[in-house]
């Protein structure tokens, strides 16, 4: 009951009247308190999703019911983005065009789509936090390395209803020193691969998954794509040089297998799990 007044109130009493038809949400997310935010912005979204579908919407014509519509998800997505900066930074949230475009289409330039804004966090915690704001408006996240990817993957599709989030990792570019003993280096995903590449040869090593894009391509989009290259049939693809991973999952809860035994027999690996998971 509290749920279906409190969407009356916000939505539902500006379609019974033309008095208003014109106002939109905006003023309600920002007088909302914090904690219920996320509950209103995704019932907003459920109730406008049942209007364009049911059409029982009194003297409004379907064109007037789309342009409410469109009003509603412009507002959601600018307090999106509003609180996105409050996370990163303003200057790393992204919204105008030009800006954008970069993000928007692949390498060879075959795939292109829109996104609201691109978001770039330097932390796993900024990553959490993008995460847990983007899942609870309903946005779609489209998460972007050196965007290298010559199949679309990475390109956002230009979802105007939820509006498409590209998370693009190439702030975190953390390179932690060297471990000899172990043979192994902690990473960010926004790492590329040739900066992995020439870290660990001042060691004596290397890395040895590598192919032509090594200047552009991250260590987090060869994980997600569980990349082979040139001397796969020697080393391996990236799976078998992966120990441990720090994943963020869908609803923004951190896991880190970037610890632990080297031996581990505990159920199913959830390194091994995302390792080629596209995403």
């Amino acid at each position: 009951m509290v749920e279906d007044n409190l969407y009356w109130t916000v939505v539902h009493s500006r379609w019974a009247n033309d008095d208003n038809f014109n106002k939109g949400p905006r003023f309600f997310f920002n007088a909302a308190p914090a904690p219920i935010r996320p509950f209103v912005i995704a019932l907003v979204r459920r109730k406008i999703r049942a209007a364009l579908h049911g059409h029982g919407m009194g003297r409004h014509s379907e064109a007037e019911i789309h342009a409410i519509a469109r009003r509603d998800v412009d507002a959601v997505a600018d307090f999106l983005a509003d609180t996105l900066r409050d996370i990163v930074g303003a200057e790393h949230v992204l919204t105008d065009p030009d800006t954008r475009a970069g993000y928007e289409n692949d390498w060879l330039g075959k795939y292109r789509g829109s996104a609201r804004c691109v978001v770039r966090p330097a932390t796993a915690q900024q990553v959490q936090d993008v995460v847990r704001e983007c899942a609870a408006t309903g946005a779609r996240i489209v998460p972007q390395g050196g965007n290298t990817g010559l199949v679309g993957g990475s390109v956002p599709r230009g979802d105007q209803v939820h509006g498409e989030i590209v998370l693009s990792t190439r702030r975190l570019a953390m390179l932690g020193a060297v471990d000899v003993s172990s043979n192994t280096v902690l990473a960010g995903a926004g790492v590329t691969i040739e900066q992995l590449q020439q870290h660990a040869r001042t060691a004596g090593l290397d890395f040895a998954v590598d192919w032509g894009a090594r200047a552009s391509a991250t260590v987090g989009g060869a994980v997600s794509t569980n990349a082979g290259g040139s001397r796969v049939v020697r080393f391996g693809t990236v799976r078998a040089q992966v120990r441990g991973l720090q994943v963020v999952l869908a609803d923004g809860r951190l896991v880190d297998e970037t610890k632990g035994l080297p031996k581990e027999t505990a159920g199913p690996r959830l390194t091994d799990l995302v390792i080629g998971s596209e995403g």
